[in-house]
């Protein structure tokens, strides 16, 4: 089932807009591979989610992530830190992580994943690499939501069973 989106959404990608229509209600949205931060910026405003973590193996997209964010107005306050290995971070309703796969996310942080813009081989290699983390995350079902984006199918959501 598609959720309904907001006004703002028709400003995400038809590829994002089909990602967001995935998304079930959550209390924490993790999106892995973020680079710009839309995603979980939308999924805040529709009220999918309480919160969202907001990763990226990259500083650069993490950077421009939480200019978005705080331009959103969903953090509390962004600054550099380069006491430890995150760059750019921001705190409030979003936080940016900087790290590779689901490597940034604490074992109980998020009860929804999106891993999404990226290969299908990367994807799967990690969930192979943190299988425990994931499976954590989307609890006793067992089942992540994969966005099939297309022209031929103009978007649609399967669940998939980890």
């Amino acid at each position: 089932m598609k959720n309904a989106l907001s006004p703002q959404a028709a400003r995400l990608s038809p590829r994002l807009a089909a990602v967001l229509s995935c998304v079930e209600k959550c209390g924490v949205l993790a999106d892995i591979g973020t680079d710009h931060a839309y995603l979980p910026i939308e999924a805040v405003r529709a009220g999918l989610c309480e919160r969202a973590i907001a990763c990226d193996v990259s500083v650069g997209p993490l950077e421009f992530a939480a200019r978005n964010i705080r331009a959103a107005g969903l953090c509390d306050e962004t600054f550099c830190n380069e006491a430890d290995d995150n760059s750019w971070q921001t705190y409030g309703l979003i936080e940016t992580r900087l790290g590779d796969g689901l490597a940034p996310l604490a074992a109980d942080k998020a009860d929804c994943i999106v891993i999404a813009g990226m290969g299908g081989m990367k994807i799967i290699e990690i969930l192979q690499a943190e299988k425990k983390r994931a499976k954590r995350a989307v609890g006793t079902t067992g089942a992540v939501s994969e966005a099939n984006v297309s022209r031929a199918t103009g978007g649609m959501c399967r669940r998939r069973r980890i």
